[in-house]
């Protein structure tokens, strides 16, 4: 899931500016998707990223008078789902064992021509990440996620992050440096851009 150009029209905004429903509804069933995944990247758990990022639409909405109608919404947006994420995590210090809906992402998907073999070990590569990413810490899995699997820039990381671009690459590297210590020996790693 490539999402790296996250664009809400003008007119549906200005409609929320005003608090047209309809328009809410619109803007909903545009970032649903993409607000779903990120939230599922920093908790790990199906059911708290659909009660987050639902959460996450409902403050937005009350508080769509905070948005600066000049820049682009969808970093707004992610920096309110972001903490609710972080501030879940903070506070109930629950760890999950796994990734359970990112792993059917993160296996490679296409024909297998019926070769059992190949998908098990593409099934055992994924649950081999997920754990690995599981066991970081969120922020540390979300810039992995966030470059990695849903493909930003850098740039596009440090809107979204509120960081400058040298930051994200850093926070990036030792992100990295964590996912390939914590990867079992003897394992070959993911690619990694």
């Amino acid at each position: 899931m490539t999402d790296n150009s996250i664009e809400v029209d003008p007119r549906v905004l200005e409609g929320c500016r005003r608090g047209e429903q309809n328009a809410f509804h619109s803007l909903v069933e545009t970032l649903k998707r993409p607000a779903y995944f990120h939230a599922l990247n920093l908790t790990g758990n199906h059911h708290d990223a659909l009660d987050l990022s639902q959460e996450a639409f409902v403050r937005a909405w009350r508080s769509f008078a905070a948005y600066d109608h000049t820049r682009p919404f969808y970093p707004w947006f992610y920096r309110l789902l972001r903490n609710l994420c972080l501030n879940r995590h903070r506070g109930t210090r629950r760890r999950h064992a796994a990734l359970d809906r990112l792993q059917d992402t993160l296996v490679t998907t296409g024909k297998t021509h019926g070769d059992a073999l190949d998908d098990l070990a593409r099934r055992e590569t994924a649950a081999l990440v997920n754990t690995t990413l599981a066991a970081l810490g969120p922020e540390e899995r979300e810039v992995i996620l966030l470059k990695d699997l849903h493909g930003y820039s850098y740039r596009q990381i440090g809107e979204l992050l509120d960081l400058p671009a040298g930051t994200v690459m850093s926070r990036l590297f030792h992100a990295r440096r964590k996912f390939r210590a914590r990867y079992p020996a003897g394992q070959p790693a993911p690619a990694q851009s």
